[in-house]
């Protein structure tokens, strides 16, 4: 069908059925998260790369593409990059609404949204642990004007208000598309922390613009250390942990 679709697929490529297909000029979504039990997917749809008054919603579905809601239908911001907490209780996501971007928590039927970073600079790409109550996400409050962004870690407490917030990174560069690993002690992200190990592919913009300098790290919450986990010439982003998949 025309425009953009999504596919679920087993991991070995087998029983591929398109879930979700938009048509122009709606035809734009990405920022998807299983929700822990594999039963939800929660994704953005309308212009996610815009400012924070372009139009964009969080959505979510069932696994299998059916029962999809918005959950942010009457906010005046650019709603996306959606993260169910562990429980499926909650989805933190990142928000426009208040003119710059924030990190935001709501239920998951999308009821009693807050505002949990309540800061001037932009707050972005959150992700929820799913052992705990904590959401990292990447700001660039302190790069001094620079617009560079690090990872940040935010707890919460049980009634979903913001606690202790630490910085993780200390890089000085780009940071971000994060996810936790299923048992909450490894933080995955895209980085320039690696610097440049090629020249920049031939590749016309037209088709995709490779970003010479994102690779995937892993930061583990406990010990503090820090793995590089590829190396190559080409751009790497979101990093994804899977989920079960229910049989339908």
């Amino acid at each position: 069908p025309p425009g953009p679709n999504l596919y679920l697929s087993r991991i070995d490529g087998s029983g591929v059925a398109s879930i979700l297909q938009m048509d122009p000029p709606q035809a734009i979504f990405m920022g998807f998260s299983w929700s822990k039990d594999g039963l939800w997917v929660a994704y953005t749809k309308g212009n996610h790369f815009s400012g924070p008054s372009a139009e964009a919603d969080v959505w979510k579905m069932t696994g299998t593409g059916n029962d999809r809601i918005n959950l942010t239908p009457d906010s005046p911001g650019n709603d996306g990059f959606p993260s169910f907490s562990g429980d499926g209780k909650h989805i933190v996501f990142r928000s426009g609404r208040t003119g710059d971007f924030e990190i935001f928590l709501m239920n998951s039927d999308g009821s009693s949204p807050r505002n949990l970073s309540e800061h001037p600079a932009n707050d972005i790409f959150p992700a929820f642990s799913p052992v705990k109550d904590q959401v990292a996400f990447v700001s660039d409050r302190d790069s001094l004007g620079s617009r560079i962004y690090e990872v940040y870690l935010m707890d919460l407490d049980k009634n979903g208000e913001p606690m202790a917030l630490k910085r993780i990174t200390h890089n000085e560069v780009q940071e971000g598309h994060l996810e936790f690993s299923l048992d909450g002690q490894w933080l995955f992200y895209t980085t320039e922390q690696g610097g440049i190990c090629d020249e920049e592919p031939m590749v016309k913009a037209i088709i995709f613009a490779p970003q010479m300098y994102g690779e995937i790290y892993a930061y583990n919450l406990i010990s503090g250390q820090t793995l590089r986990l590829t190396h190559n010439k080409w751009e790497e982003g979101f990093p994804s942990v899977g989920a079960p998949i229910p049989n339908p």
